[in-house]
């Protein structure tokens, strides 16, 4: 399995505004800045929400290998609920709110 060579700083990830910069933090452990001059503040918060989805990220990724490699793929693993997770962390780096009923991103359904 792909998570056990882990070796970034484990736990959820979230972005929080400082001043001039995003700090991204692992529950309480300080991780990074963004650090953006003034003319480009929305990209410094898009960067830093898209740091702090990588492990989630990450993460799904993996799940979508494992099941990949899974010898018998149909029988153990449910294509459309990694598709609705992968859509929902993919919607959180985004910073937009994923439709959890249907896995969508952003209120739009997937049919």
């Amino acid at each position: 399995m792909i998570a056990e060579k882990c070796e970034h700083t484990p736990g959820t990830w979230t972005a929080e505004r400082h001043g001039h910069s995003w700090r991204i933090f692992a529950g309480s452990t300080w991780i990074a800045d963004i650090v953006w001059n003034g003319h480009n503040e929305v990209h410094g918060e898009a960067n830093a929400r898209l740091i702090a989805a990588a492990p989630d990220l990450l993460a799904a990724c993996e799940a979508v290998l494992d099941g990949y490699d899974c010898p018998d793929k149909d029988a153990e693993f449910d294509w459309s609920v990694m598709a609705g997770q992968l859509r929902a962390e993919i919607a959180k780096a985004r910073g937009e709110q994923p439709n959890r009923r249907l896995g969508g991103i952003g209120g739009q359904d997937d049919e």
